[in-house]
């Protein structure tokens, strides 16, 4: 027979749940292996064949380099890719290959055709990333027309077990890799979500980056010897320090045992130590908590009850951090693994009102039956999880902002409409809808003096949608008015619209791709338009890259050679560009490019900073070839542990990769501006 399924696509683990046809309740399906939980990561083979799930965790924790892991964090990112035996995915190519492989074990096991899935995304995940989700699932073969967030699905999966009494409650939603925080008013009836919050690049890996710096850290006191220089030994660590992790779930401590050319170590790890050494991103969590609290008039007194989801809850920091601030144990009846894929099937087989859909059906002893209810199906009511609007010009003209149209945290299915002025008489441009999802906007056109929050690059540029301005019909003074709305529906996705208010015409709207050259916001708009403006001849990227050990001296030591470099050269266009990849030394040279303001008659250099080994070398090489094929210079300097051959390698020349130490930096840094210098 034909089903329907919620999926619980994790960064770290997948879950995959239907509805019982006999008893109405949601339970998970069992993969291949017989267990709840499918690891989210992939194994590429040469022979073309891909392992998934825990053949694949196996095979990275034996040091197997051909692995895909945590793409979650990536998806709708323009730029990320990774390259397994001459082929590029993207994070939407993985999570499709990831999806396909979910179904194929779900329908062995079931003996069921899955023709329907709605999929679950962090609450605070942006529309880039939900669209590209639906499209990985389209890739996979999914009839997926509904997405829903992890905590709301939660909710719904909250009422499984037992008849709740109208509750506030808060779900904190703590994964592999996101993390969610959502306040809702549950009853028998209805899930009303009063707001959320979150970040989607914060979740229990980063606590495994955690143990992993202090066991290097350890074994380098011991022996002298830095295993995060060593990328293969790293992965093999990052999965003993989930484990480690699971174990300090339960226990007070634990123990690590690493060997490490010829030198072996027993690195004992306690609950308080991991406490201390994660407090930061701990911390981090607590802010968002109180941060919705307040932005919504509550405290944690309006709060009945806390929900915990994801498996990094069971660590038990959290459990004492929930049980401290709500003054109670956190509520029951709701396994933090399977809670979301629950919810996310009873979405699949309900309507957002709650109404069983109808085509449930299963054959029973050579009729047909169709489901009557569901347990725990209810009315949802989400609410937009970021603030949408657009780049507009600022009253007086002087200034770009974000001109937000829907309110963060708004309920939805919402429809807002705003009014902006256009030139179309000659020379006039096409209407650019450039939507904006983030926070640092203005609402309200009453106040006219500018605020730096109010930069549109201070959020995140969703999509840009086009008018061509052949559809504009010509008015007398030659302004028009345009009213765009916006549109955010049931289903989670981002509807855009624009009409010319003086004849009524609904204009057509062309998706393009957005620019990666966006630095005409922070111009006064007339430049935009008319090309105004001076030109820099020279533009510059400083590219440090800060994981790892570039914190302290070596950071300060870093920008203050930048300033000098800066002082040698005099007014010229240079940016800097810091990286944090929370794990591996790496520079994604597609996201410095993006820097560049697209001048082409300006000379351009990436300038590199390094004081570890990257990985994977060969995706870096490869990027930083794109940039030197469009004509951008590499200079790359490096310090400690940097690999000089491997500096050589992403240098445009030879004598543009060096070594120095934190005392020569800045004199390093100043010889290279003079040659830039003598170049112009």
């Amino acid at each position: 027979m034909a089903i329907r399924v919620g999926i619980d696509l994790g960064t770290t683990y997948c879950a995959v749940a239907r509805i019982d046809d006999k008893t109405g309740k949601a339970v998970i399906i069992r993969n291949n292996r017989g267990v709840i939980l499918t690891p989210s990561v992939l194994c590429f083979n040469e022979d073309g064949s891909i392992l998934h799930g825990e053949d694949a965790k196996k095979q990275q924790k034996m040091g197997n380099q051909n692995i895909a892991s945590f793409f979650k964090r990536c998806m709708g990112i323009d730029g990320y890719s990774l390259m397994f035996f001459g082929r590029r995915y993207s994070a939407t190519d993985l999570s499709a290959i990831l999806l396909n492989k979910l179904k194929i074990d779900v329908e062995k096991e079931t003996n069921d055709k899955v023709i329907e899935a709605v999929i679950t995304v962090p609450a605070y995940f942006d529309d880039m990333g939900k669209s590209a989700t639906m499209a990985a699932a389209r890739q996979a073969g999914l009839n997926c027309n509904i997405i829903i967030s992890e905590p709301t699905a939660a909710a719904l999966a909250y009422n499984l077990s037992k008849d709740v009494k109208e509750q506030t409650i808060l779900v904190y939603d703590l994964g592999g890799g996101t993390f969610d925080v959502t306040i809702a008013r549950v009853t028998g009836d209805e899930i009303d979500v009063l707001g959320t919050d979150g970040d989607h690049s914060l979740g229990g890996k980063d606590w495994d980056d955690c143990i992993v710096r202090y066991i290097s850290d350890e074994f380098d006191r011991a022996h002298g010897l830095r295993i995060s220089a060593d990328p293969q030994k790293t992965d093999y660590l990052l999965v003993m320090a989930e484990d480690a992790k699971k174990c300090l779930s339960d226990s007070d401590s634990t123990s690590v045992e690493v060997k490490y050319e010829g030198k072996e170590l027993q690195v004992c790890i306690t609950v308080d130590t991991f406490e201390s050494i994660s407090r930061y991103q701990l911390g981090i969590t607590k802010d968002l908590v109180n941060n919705l609290l307040n932005d919504l008039g509550l405290t944690w007194r309006n709060i009945d009850g806390v929900i915990l989801v994801g498996g990094s809850t069971r660590m038990q920091m959290v459990r004492k951090y929930v049980k401290e601030m709500s003054g109670k144990e956190p509520l029951g009846g709701v396994n933090p693994d399977e809670a979301v894929a629950l919810g996310a099937a009873i979405r699949a087989n309900t309507t957002a009102d709650g109404v069983v859909l109808p085509s449930i059906s299963a054959t029973i002893g050579g009729s047909t039956h169709t489901q009557d209810s569901i347990q725990g199906a209810k009315k949802i009511r989400d609410v937009a999880a970021h603030s949408l609007g657009m780049i507009a010009a600022s009253i007086d003209g002087d200034h770009f902002i974000n001109s937000i149209i829907i309110r963060k945290n708004t309920k939805i299915p919402v429809e807002e409409t705003r009014q902006y002025k256009h030139w179309i008489g000659k020379d006039c441009d096409d209407f650019e809808i450039y939507l904006t999802q983030g926070e640092f906007g203005r609402f309200s056109d009453d106040d006219e003096t500018y605020d730096e929050d109010w930069r549109p690059l201070n959020n995140t540029i969703n999509r840009k949608c086009v008018a061509n301005k052949k559809q504009f019909n010509k008015t007398a003074n030659s302004e028009s008015i345009i009213a765009v709305t916006y549109s955010y529906t049931i289903n989670d996705t981002i509807e855009v619209k624009a009409i010319q208010t003086e004849t009524g015409k609904e204009l057509v709207l062309e998706e393009q791709p957005v620019s990666g050259d966006l630095s005409w916001t922070d111009e006064p708009p007339v430049q935009k338009k008319y090309g105004r403006g001076a030109r820099q001849s020279l533009e510059i990227v400083f590219a440090i890259d800060t994981s790892g050990s570039m914190y302290g001296d070596p950071l300060k030591a870093a920008r203050q050679a930048i300033i000098d470099f800066q002082n040698q050269l005099g007014s010229h266009n240079i940016l800097y560009f810091e990286t944090d990849s929370r794990g591996h030394s790496y520079i994604d040279f597609c996201e410095v490019r993006k820097c560049f303001s697209g001048n082409s008659n300006c000379k351009r250099y990436i300038v590199v900073l390094a004081d570890g080994q990257w990985w994977p070398k060969e995706e870096a090489k490869y990027r930083a070839k794109l940039c030197k094929d469009e004509g951008i210079d590499i200079i790359a300097v490096g310090f400690g542990y940097a690999d000089k051959a491997f500096l050589n390698d992403i240098a445009s020349k030879k004598g543009f990769a060096k070594m120095t130490d934190l005392a020569g930096l800045s004199g390093t840094f100043i010889s290279f501006a003079q040659e830039i210098e003598n170049r112009l």
